[in-house]
């Protein structure tokens, strides 16, 4: 037994290959302390943050954000902190040196990013919090050492006449891809306002971005799963279905306007998606895949990997009664004209998902 088991085992922890430290499962615990927060709203208890929940959460945003790059060896933006940036002259570590996926550099939480972004929404939410960079002056130099004009970056985010106010700085635009994130520019709420008067914002974009991105997890997570790691597999198609709630759950979006027209259909329709989609077909194929890795062996978790297939067979239900037709309305109870190919599909996927439910109630090894 070696040093590290000897202090596993003197910790109750056996077997672990590891040691951690109390950052590890920080957006766990931030993640307690919000829905704390919103339970008492909804009790209409005293608030317990001075600041209000709009600080709170920003500020939650941020050090879930801060952790996630520490955790790649990476380092925050500190413009735009869902923006990653390595703190040498290093380049990124790629998927050939076996580090880190793209997806990785995803934001692990949805509202930690979209709420912010101006290709997301006409109305960008503040972002950012007050720093008092005079009495934090080593660790505001540490944040932000990446810019070549730390004074300008203070400008932005302290207003030095009254540090207890907002900061102005909001952000323009940014940009997703499966091959890399570009950096957004920051100016004043005044140029903010400008521009989105003279650009109409652009919903397919936004639904676009979203698509990609989901995308971009699902590949991560095939990939990790072709090499063997089910559990850094798993990791990344949960995060995918994080990505893909945005889409198909109904909720309070607030300055997210592109969701309204589409959370209505999924109101009129009790909840379901009726539109055969790649948007629709990918959210599926991630409920799959993360159920097949929830039936490894290392992982072998059989009830988490029966409820994901379960959920595949109820949204795939709309398509799947007759060929040719889809069912629409609270009950399912109205035929809609569909091409055939959407039946075929959707069939197809039908039948993983029984195989899959199959193995969970089987003492099939996968």
């Amino acid at each position: 037994m070696n040093f590290i088991d000897r202090i596993s085992n003197s910790q109750g922890f056996p077997y672990a290959r590891y040691i951690a430290n109390d950052t590890c499962n920080i957006a766990e615990v931030l993640q307690l302390n919000s829905n704390a927060y919103t339970r008492s709203l909804l009790s209409s208890e005293r608030s317990p943050v001075q600041s209000g929940f709009e600080g709170f959460s920003r500020r939650v945003g941020l050090i879930r954000l801060r952790n996630q790059a520490a955790q790649l060896g990476l380092k925050s933006d500190p413009i735009v902190p869902w923006i990653m940036h390595p703190r040498s002259k290093y380049k990124y570590r790629d998927t050939e040196d076996g580090m880190f996926h793209p997806s990785d550099l995803v934001p692990d939480y949805p509202s930690d990013w979209i709420r912010f972004d101006m290709e997301m929404t006409n109305f960008p939410s503040e972002f950012g919090m007050v720093f008092n960079s005079k009495i934090y002056k080593t660790y505001f130099a540490d944040v932000y050492q990446s810019s070549n004009n730390v004074e300008e970056l203070s400008d932005l985010i302290v207003n030095k006449k009254n540090e207890d106010k907002e900061p102005s700085g909001r952000m323009k635009a940014s940009e997703v891809t499966k091959e890399s994130q570009k950096k957004i520019r920051v100016s004043s709420s005044k140029d903010t306002e400008e521009l989105t008067n003279e650009v109409s914002f652009d919903t397919k974009n936004a639904w676009n971005i979203i698509f990609e991105t989901i995308l971009l997890l699902k590949e991560g997570g095939n990939e990790a799963l072709k090499n063997g790691f089910e559990s850094l597999a798993a990791n990344r198609y949960d995060k995918g279905l994080r990505y893909c709630a945005v889409a198909f759950m109904v909720f309070p979006y607030e300055n997210l306007h592109f969701l309204k027209n589409h959370q209505l259909e999924l109101v009129r329709n009790a909840g379901r998606e009726v539109n055969w989609t790649p948007l629709l077909k990918t959210f599926i194929s991630i409920r799959l895949n993360l159920s097949l890795t929830m039936l490894k062996v290392s992982i072998n978790d059989r009830k988490g990997a029966m409820d994901q297939a379960q959920l595949a067979v109820e949204a795939l239900e709309p398509f799947c009664r007759k060929k040719g037709l889809k069912f629409i309305g609270e009950n399912l109870s109205q035929e809609v004209e569909e091409p055939i190919v959407s039946y075929i599909e959707a069939k197809d996927l039908q039948a993983k998902a029984y195989f899959r439910l199959g193995s969970g109630k089987s003492d099939v090894k996968e």
